[in-house]
């Protein structure tokens, strides 16, 4: 049971920090530690009275921790899991992760004592396990169902950090034609990206509009729309689309 302080926390905790945890829990429970732990680092920084959100980045780092036996991401998830207590003393979940790790782990005794709970910028642990673009697309490939893909790509839509955009910019390219809507719903806020924007006019070129309905035609209106400096660019696409969707 969390506190009443922390159900209020929890409760302010929706919309799109509500759809970063659920992206983050869904790295989680595929044990990709490295997008878990960035993502949930994004959301400490956002939300630092939440006590789930610590205890879900103390979680990710601990898995890091256990495979690459860095004894640096190991202190930082038990400081973590020392702030997730810290900002709510009846999260039970915090609590058993710092007696695990207290029990499974060789810090003892002062290595144990000698750690504070964590109160820096959050950045220094993305920067620590190399989260980025590259980390975020590697992971998004070991996520076996495209439902989960898909989830992904909707729930990140709020979400205006630079690896966001890179994540799009791969989806475009799902095997799955449903993450692939999902995406170009979703991907003209990345329209000043000239790959984005690539991306696009090949699928116009081989006339993807077959595979993925209106969406094709919505993500150059997007761009159009977030960036009219490429109004030029936008009309002479959306005219071949349109006019191969009146012929179909």
């Amino acid at each position: 049971m969390l506190s009443k302080k922390n159900q209020d926390v929890e409760n302010i905790y929706q919309d799109e920090h509500q759809m970063l945890e659920q992206v983050s829990c869904i790295f989680l429970n595929k044990e990709r530690y490295v997008s878990a732990a960035g993502l949930f680092s994004s959301l400490v920084k956002d939300i630092p009275e939440s006590t789930m959100a610590w205890y879900g980045l103390a979680s990710a780092l601990y898995g890091i921790s256990s495979i690459d036996k860095n004894i640096n991401k190991l202190k930082f998830s038990v400081q973590c899991v020392l702030r997730s207590i810290k900002e709510d003393e009846s999260n039970e979940y915090a609590k058993e992760l710092y007696q695990y790790m207290i029990n499974r782990t060789h810090l003892r005794g002062e290595s144990i004592d000698g750690l504070v709970l964590f109160n820096d910028d959050p950045d220094i642990i993305t920067e620590l396990i190399g989260f980025n673009g590259k980390a975020l697309i590697a992971d998004f490939q070991k996520i076996e169902f495209w439902q989960e893909r898909m989830q992904i790509i909707m729930h990140l839509e709020c979400n205006k950090e630079s690896y966001t955009g890179d994540l799009y910019l791969y989806a475009l390219k799902d095997k799955k034609n449903d993450v692939k809507m999902a995406t170009l719903k979703r991907v003209g806020f990345w329209g000043n990206n000239r790959d984005v924007r690539d991306s696009l006019e090949k699928m116009v070129e081989c006339k993807s509009w077959d595979s993925v309905g209106p969406y094709l035609e919505k993500a150059i209106n997007s761009v159009k729309y977030h960036y009219p400096e490429y109004k030029e660019w936008a009309e002479p696409l959306l005219k071949i689309v349109c006019k191969e969707s009146h012929i179909r």
